[in-house]
């Protein structure tokens, strides 16, 4: 039953990160659809930024559904 728990709490943590992502993003492109009345410095710092954490993100989904995720969980659950 421990086990169970492991990885229901694993799934939901992965799933928390990913829609907390998705979220920001979401607010990150809805502020720059906006009209800007920064500096062109700033938007590409902005830009730069969004860019960094959608690769962040691709990273997080890539290592979540990838099978060495999998195999860990699974000896985890055997540890226990």
């Amino acid at each position: 039953m421990h086990a169970l728990q492991l990885i229901f709490s694993t799934g939901i943590i992965i799933l928390i990160i990913v829609l907390g992502f998705n979220l920001a993003l979401t607010v990150i492109r809805a502020k720059l659809a906006a009209p800007q009345q920064g500096s062109p410095a700033a938007l590409r710092d902005i830009e730069q930024r969004l860019a960094a954490i959608e690769e962040r993100l691709s990273n997080v989904e890539t290592i979540a559904t990838s099978r060495e995720f999998e195999l860990e969980r699974k000896f985890s659950e055997l540890e226990s």
